[in-house]
């Protein structure tokens, strides 16, 4: 199963954005929180997980479990 962090770290990419332009456009303090999600670390609230949606033109269903094949 694919998870949130590596959801996070492909859709970031796909949108050509580094981890300092997406915290940047969500509102996190630095690329370091944006880091620790992709790296499973730790995990943004649901306003957060709101925000990257929009920010990473996804659904929340595809970003937290993946795309149905």
């Amino acid at each position: 199963m694919v998870t949130f962090s590596k959801n996070l770290r492909y859709y970031r990419r796909k949108n050509r954005l580094t981890q300092e332009m997406l915290a940047n456009k969500i509102g996190v303090h630095s690329a370091t929180t944006i880091s620790n999600w992709e790296l499973g670390n730790s995990s943004p609230n649901i306003y957060l997980l709101a925000k990257l949606c929009e920010t990473l033109n996804v659904e929340l269903t595809t970003l937290v479990y993946g795309a149905k094949s």
